[in-house]
């Protein structure tokens, strides 16, 4: 499509500019842009600015980019979401804003279907 061919190549630099506002609008406007996007370009490259941005030194960037992730998982494949979305989500329960904590639970629960009961013993209930 468009969005793959032109628009998302030329808007991936905007991930990583130094200016956090430009930063936090290319996360908002991805939640209106994933639903056309094919699931390659969202599983490899999508994920791993998002994986980077879970990381910014700005907390409304880091929540944001979870609450992103969150409402993008039912485009993921449910492979994709069952390897990826509990670490995403359970790497911002440390973080020092609670904010992006809040953020974080949020999206676990919005994206529980995902989770074996193994998972949540294992891994989310430690981190709680």
């Amino acid at each position: 499509t468009t969005i793959e061919k032109q628009f998302y190549p030329a808007m991936q630099s905007y991930f990583k500019d130094p200016d956090p506002r430009i930063r936090d609008q290319t996360i908002k406007c991805m939640s209106l842009l994933a639903p056309k996007m094919n699931q390659k370009i969202l599983n490899s490259s999508l994920l791993q600015h998002l994986a980077q941005l879970q990381r910014d030194p700005e907390a409304a960037i880091r929540t944001n980019t979870t609450v992103l992730i969150s409402k993008i998982s039912q485009f993921l494949g449910e492979a994709s979401c069952k390897r990826i979305l509990l670490n995403a989500f359970t790497r911002v329960l440390n973080d020092p804003v609670a904010t992006v904590r809040n953020a974080g639970i949020l999206a676990l629960k919005e994206t529980s279907q995902y989770y074996s009961e193994e998972d949540i013993a294992r891994k989310l209930i430690p981190t709680l």
